[in-house]
């Protein structure tokens, strides 16, 4: 995952501003990665009934797109029309108020695979910008006493124009083919962070990041910053953990983040180790403050020779280099009694609790009855 090198502003971050979303009519002005692109559009354009303008000596064609006939789903019939490479190699510029594009105009240019990414993820920026994200929480407990809430791990959840819930997966996957990665997971963590203000949370808070979702530490973290230093909360409890570590490519980047984070007073976390080797590569570089180890190593590891090795090699590893270590996805009483006896700190999963709406002080059972 390569990261720009430069800065940027805090009002010009991708991370600051989703843009809204993309007009779907007006003025579509293309330009091709090949000639016989040209066939594609207008045979598109005719069933849409949009009409296509193939005169000018500057845009390969113009397509006029009337209101009531353009709709974010109308789009569809170009992504099927086009392979991947034809999408991603032509460039295309919408223009909604019947005006000659300027040279202004020029930065808002972008490729067709991104611009109908955006459209069809056009449902996906009205839930940022309506404020339709929500917060669970999943208690973390103490190994030695799995009725003891030590943690909460904030999850994002969705909401959509029926009220039923958007899974976290589905908007992470429509935010990366749309560029809204930057956008999405800023406005996850200032979600996290107010929800658990309002709700009086008292434990250490776990907030999910995606490295490549920070475009300049100092200036993409202000936002998160800022929102916690408007609660009632303190940045001891916050502990930020990093997202998809098995596939980390910019290690100086990842590494700044983490800086920036520590310098402003908040804990790190490295989520899913032992899922890729990178992420075990991660561990004596960055040293973080809490390892999570991956929930495909720890369901069933007292049943797996393997797995039982790797994950007794990561609790020593993680604690020879100060870190507490976190065993997730736990499903089953076997797991939790083998992954207690082999000395894990924290513990994660269903048979301990499902995420909430509500964080919890304890849990009203033994885990281990």
């Amino acid at each position: 995952m390569s990261m720009p090198a430069k800065p940027c502003s805090p009002a010009g971050c991708p991370c600051q501003t989703s843009g809204g979303n993309p007009p779907s009519h007006g003025q579509l002005y293309m330009w091709f990665a090949a000639p016989h692109m040209r066939g594609k559009v207008v045979a598109c354009a005719e069933k849409l009934q949009w009409t296509a303008d193939t005169s000018s000596d500057d845009v390969d064609i113009v397509l006029t797109i009337a209101e009531e006939h353009g709709h974010p789903g109308t789009y569809q019939i170009f992504f099927d029309a086009f392979t991947s490479n034809e999408r991603d190699d032509s460039r295309v510029l919408i223009v909604s108020d019947h005006r000659v594009p300027t040279l202004a105009d020029a930065k808002s240019i972008e490729s067709l695979d991104k611009f109908l990414a955006r459209q069809q993820g056009h449902w996906l920026t009205k839930v940022i910008d309506d404020g339709q994200l929500k917060t669970q929480f999943q208690p973390i407990v103490a190994a030695h006493d799995p009725r003891h809430v030590v943690a909460h791990e904030c999850l994002l959840r969705g909401i959509d124009e029926d009220g039923a819930m958007i899974n976290p997966g589905r908007m992470f996957d429509a935010a990366r083919a749309a560029g809204l990665l930057f956008v999405l997971d800023a406005a996850a963590r200032i979600t996290a962070v107010e929800t658990a203000n309002q709700m009086g949370v008292t434990s250490s808070i776990f907030i999910n990041f995606t490295p490549t979702s920070i475009y300049d530490p100092t200036n993409c973290l202000k936002t998160t910053i800022n929102a916690i230093d408007k609660t009632d909360l303190e940045r001891e409890q916050f502990v930020f953990e990093v997202v998809e570590s098995d596939r980390i490519d910019d290690m100086d980047h990842l590494a700044n983040v983490l800086r920036e984070y520590r310098n402003n007073g908040f804990r790190v976390a490295l989520d899913d180790v032992g899922a890729g080797y990178s992420s075990l590569n991660l561990l004596p570089v960055l040293k973080p403050d809490f390892v999570k180890i991956d929930m495909g190593l720890i369901q069933g590891v007292h049943l797996d020779a393997v797995k039982a090795a790797v994950v007794e090699r990561l609790i020593e590893l993680a604690h020879d280099i100060g870190a507490s270590v976190i065993a997730e996805g736990i499903e089953t009483q076997e797991e939790l009694y083998w992954l207690t006896a082999k000395g894990v700190d924290l513990m994660q999963g269903f048979l301990l609790a499902r995420p909430a709406d509500a964080p919890v002080l304890s849990l009203d059972r033994r885990a281990d009855k």
